[in-house]
């Protein structure tokens, strides 16, 4: 796609905070994703199960980012124990 974004959530929201590439930020300060409404999974800690096919593999624990309109309304912290996966914590913004 010939650019590299970065992102940032802070608070409840989340943030374009740049863009390098084929692509700039006209000021080149962060701007709010208002154009953006989904689930945000971000793995994190060791690797317990490896799949060869994007982001299919399991670590030990994920957060998951509710965000709508820009506007971050849940996180959920998991902690994956093979074969199964358990809440630790939900909170609802």
């Amino acid at each position: 796609r010939q650019y590299i974004a970065t992102w940032k959530v802070s608070g409840d929201k989340l943030y374009l905070m740049s863009i390098e590439g084929k692509y700039n930020l006209s000021e080149n300060k962060p701007i709010i994703a208002y154009w953006f409404s989904g689930l945000l999974k971000i793995q994190q800690g060791d690797i317990l199960k490896y799949i060869h096919c994007g982001y299919a593999s399991t670590y030990e624990r994920e957060l998951h980012i509710t965000v709508e309109k820009g506007l971050v309304t849940q996180k959920v912290n998991i902690k994956n124990q093979m074969p199964h996966a358990q809440v630790i914590d939900s909170i609802p913004w």
